[in-house]
């Protein structure tokens, strides 16, 4: 009989089945010096860590709801932290890797970003952002339409069954969308009225046939 061997879960680059894992969120009262000394760090050790890390991740501020992981050798009785990690925003985070309890080493990891090109055609319902949010738009879109409509449409009036078409592209993070990379081209009818900002190159190009469809 053969066994298969359970598939990784990969989380900031390690496969934690092979660790002891904690995963916890900075909560209301938490400090850095606080979370460390949990775990048998030194005062000198944790200012240490704020230090090397002090460029890249203001650790003397962690965030509430930012998420925080100690990792420890699967094989031993008690939990001493092989790593610590610090999520600092959705693209990058810090990783502590320790040598006992007084040596360790410090790197910032940034996710790799994936750009991917959208299309939707649209009519709206209810508000532009409620439209934009149907379709799993990030929030940034309806920023970026009512900057290149500001001098022809007013967002607060615009009407149900007015109708966009848009061609933009999105960055994402592990399938997460993080922002709106760039708009390729849009139009937006409004009150019966086509309205057609030329925004970059590729806008003069497909504006016409966005139109016609």
């Amino acid at each position: 009989m053969v066994t298969k061997k359970p598939l990784p879960i990969l989380k900031y680059g390690f496969n934690i089945r092979d660790y002891k894992t904690e995963i916890s969120k900075v909560g209301n009262d938490d400090v850095f010096g606080s979370i460390m000394a949990k775990y048998g760090f030194s005062g000198n050790t944790i200012h240490r860590m704020i230090e090397a890390a002090d460029e890249s991740l203001n650790l003397k501020k962690i965030i509430k709801g930012n998420e925080y992981v100690f990792l420890s050798e699967s094989k031993t009785d008690s939990f001493i932290p092989r790593y610590f990690i610090y999520e600092k925003n959705l693209m990058e985070y810090g990783v502590f890797e320790f040598y006992g309890r007084d040596s360790f080493k410090f790197q910032l990891k940034v996710r790799p970003q994936k750009v991917m090109e959208r299309s939707i055609a649209a009519k709206i319902e209810g508000s532009l952002f409620e439209t934009l949010n149907k379709y799993n738009v990030h929030d940034e879109m309806a920023v970026k339409m009512a900057d290149i409509f500001k001098w022809s449409i007013d967002f607060y009036k615009i009407q149900k069954d007015d109708e966009f078409k848009i061609i933009f592209k999105e960055r994402y993070v592990d399938g997460k969308s993080i922002g709106i990379d760039s708009v390729l081209a849009v139009y937006f009818r409004h009150k019966g009225q086509t309205i057609t900002p030329i925004i970059s190159p590729r806008q003069m190009h497909i504006t016409s046939q966005m139109a016609r469809n």
